[in-house]
């Protein structure tokens, strides 16, 4: 499978996906507005999985599609965004760590001691030393006693599993080290970008996110500005500097693909036109 689909598809991930224990399961899933189909559509035709159509109950929104994948497939698809993906990789890690079918037992007295010897990501999820968990599947008593995390419990086991993965994303995330390719910038814009006019004649673009250290890499390669706005971190560029980084993504893009071709072919006797065509392909009414 092309490798550049995976760095699109962590960046997606990253910026607008969800990756879960739920019902015993693995899943990943995508939610967009029915705008959103191209993405979508992509998602499906590559990695299978079911769309749904969610309606909205908020006359001002659109109806949503939900793409979902469940189950080994799930699993396989998350140990395979390890390498490419960037705020969500520690819960993908931890999803990746546990045995197939056994995603509500953490640990049992006997064989399932060697299966998570090697696992540090455990320590990170119960907030202990790698060594702790490891003198606790040691000595057979399970993790169960740490920080009162009872996962041998079949049905309280399941949700304690489930919140301690969501949960994982509030760790503070480590800064991103090295340059992040075009492909995965271009995902992460699909899913949070957006792409306008400032002041007329010049093109803006701009990524919101809750988390900074993508935001931050961004910026270092660039330029523009992060700045925190709304309850969320905000990278903002505009001039000279948004043509070039919407002409470096611009191959790998999907669902904004359109919107950036009009803003790069906008001109200034054209400008009022191209706008309307924007705002048109974001769902907003003129």
């Amino acid at each position: 499978m092309d490798p550049l689909f995976w760095l699109w598809f962590a960046g997606h991930i990253d910026g607008d996906g969800c990756v879960a224990i739920y019902d015993n399961m693995p899943r990943i899933n995508v939610t967009k507005a029915v705008k959103g189909r191209s993405t979508i559509d992509k998602i499906q035709a590559v990695l299978g999985g079911d769309v749904f159509e969610s309606p909205s109950t908020n006359a001002k929104h659109q109806d949503q599609l939900v793409w979902v994948l469940r189950s080994d497939k799930a699993a396989r698809v998350i140990a395979r965004l390890i390498p490419f993906i960037q705020l969500k990789r520690l819960q993908c890690q931890a999803i990746d760590a546990f045995p197939r079918g056994k995603y509500n037992v953490l640990a049992k007295k006997g064989d399932d001691e060697q299966v998570f010897q090697s696992r540090p990501v455990l320590s990170k999820m119960l907030g202990v030393s790698a060594q702790t968990v490891y003198c606790k599947l040691k000595k057979g008593q399970g993790v169960c006693e740490i920080k009162g995390w009872c996962l041998q419990d079949r049905t309280k086991g399941r949700d304690a599993l489930a919140q301690k993965v969501r949960r994982l994303k509030q760790i503070p995330h480590e800064p991103v080290t090295g340059m992040l390719h075009p492909a995965y910038t271009a995902g992460f814009f699909d899913a949070e970008g957006y792409v306008g006019f400032w002041k007329e004649f010049t093109i803006r673009v701009a990524l919101s996110q809750k988390y900074s250290p993508v935001l931050d890499a961004i910026q270092r390669l660039y330029g523009g500005r992060v700045s925190m706005k709304g309850g969320q971190f905000q990278w903002r560029l505009a001039g000279t500097g948004s043509m070039a980084f919407l002409t470096v993504i611009l191959p790998f893009l999907v669902e904004k693909r359109e919107q950036v071709q009009i803003a790069l072919l906008a001109t200034g006797n054209t400008y009022r036109e191209k706008e309307a065509e924007m705002r048109r392909l974001r769902g907003r009414q003129l």
